[in-house]
C-alpha cells in the first residue's frame, strides 16, 4: 500500500513539473511576426550597428540582405532606444 502511494504521488509530482515547465515555455515564446526596424535601407556600417545595439539588448532579431526584422511588438521600444543612444549613425 505505501508503495502504491508513494508511486501515485511520485507521478503527481512529475505531472505537475512537466506542466508547468510547458506554462513556462509557452508563456515566454514571442509569436508575433518581425518587421522592418528601419523603412529604409541600412549600409554595412550601420546594419552592424544596429545588430550590435540589438545583441547588447538582448533583442530577438533576424536579418536578411537589407533588412533588419524585430518583433512588431518590439519595434517601437527599440527604435526608442536607438534613437536616444544615436543609433544608427548618419
Amino acid at each position: 500500500m505505501a508503495d502504491k502511494r508513494k508511486r501515485t504521488i511520485l507521478i503527481g509530482v512529475l505531472v505537475l513539473v512537466i506542466v508547468v515547465a510547458a506554462a513556462v515555455y509557452f508563456s515566454t515564446r514571442n509569436t508575433t511576426p518581425y518587421v522592418p526596424l528601419f523603412s529604409y535601407e541600412l549600409n554595412q556600417e550601420q546594419m552592424q550597428e544596429v545588430e550590435d545595439f540589438l545583441k547588447k539588448g538582448h533583442y530577438d532579431f533576424q536579418t536578411d540582405k537589407k533588412a533588419i526584422l524585430v518583433h512588431e511588438n518590439e519595434k517601437q521600444e527599440i527604435l526608442l532606444e536607438a534613437s536616444r543612444v544615436g543609433i544608427p549613425s548618419k
